[in-house]
């Protein structure tokens, strides 16, 4: 993954990782993960850059917002409170059903 032949210019294409390629201490680091790729399993453990390079070229946006800044789309508002769900027009008495033998 990280000695793909595009993989600079994938990164460069990426508006959330093309900053990284002005870092010289993220480039070094990407060089010794290309020359020794078991260090990546550690690498990318201590260096979230690294992180951040695999997770865009896996194609997932570990941002906490969307791509244009705002906050991503969930199914339940962050901030609410639980809701107990409620049984209304239950009739508590029970009935025994009968059951017809069908001919």
């Amino acid at each position: 993954m990280f000695n793909d032949p595009q993989l600079l210019a994938k990164i460069a294409a990426n508006p959330t990782t093309k900053h990284l390629l002005a870092d010289p201490s993220f480039m070094q680091k990407l060089r010794q993960v290309q020359s020794n790729p078991q260090q990546l399993q550690q690498e990318i453990l201590q260096d979230q850059r690294l992180m951040q390079i695999m997770a865009m070229l896996l194609g997932i946006n570990m941002s906490p917002t969307g791509e244009a800044g705002e906050p991503m789309q969930t199914d339940e508002p962050v901030n609410s409170p639980c809701r107990p769900t409620t049984q209304t027009n239950v009739d508590s008495r029970i009935v025994p059903s009968r059951i017809t033998p069908q001919a």
